[in-house]
């Protein structure tokens, strides 16, 4: 029997992915909202993300001194990225992968 949930998930998926609109466009990018999404079980096996390609962003796109989003003019990161790295580091403990990126981000916050 299926879930209320995955079935309004299911509906809302099919209006998005009929219509002819990139989806991609009416979402605004950040590191945080990449982050929520790559944590997202897809619906037909729940060991893999619905979105790969969010979690593949995450693996690419970690900052160089260990967290992801902005930096400000300087190079230090803005108040934005200690919950993007926050996000970023809970959707790769989720799905197992990118330790040392993990490692590398606790020890940003820390």
């Amino acid at each position: 029997m299926e879930s209320p949930s995955s079935s309004l998930v299911e509906k809302i998926k099919g209006k998005i992915f009929s219509s002819n609109v990139d989806p991609y466009t009416s979402i605004c990018p950040s590191a945080y909202d990449t982050a929520w999404l790559a944590m997202i079980p897809d619906s037909h096996n729940s060991f893999k993300p619905m979105f790969k390609n969010c979690l593949d962003w995450l693996l690419n796109n970690q900052n160089q001194q260990g967290f992801w989003g902005e930096c400000d003019a300087f190079g230090k990161p803005t108040l934005e990225t200690l919950p993007a790295t926050l996000a970023s580091i809970v959707a790769l403990k989720k799905w197992n992968t990118g330790a040392l990126m993990i490692d590398t981000g606790l020890s940003l916050i820390h």
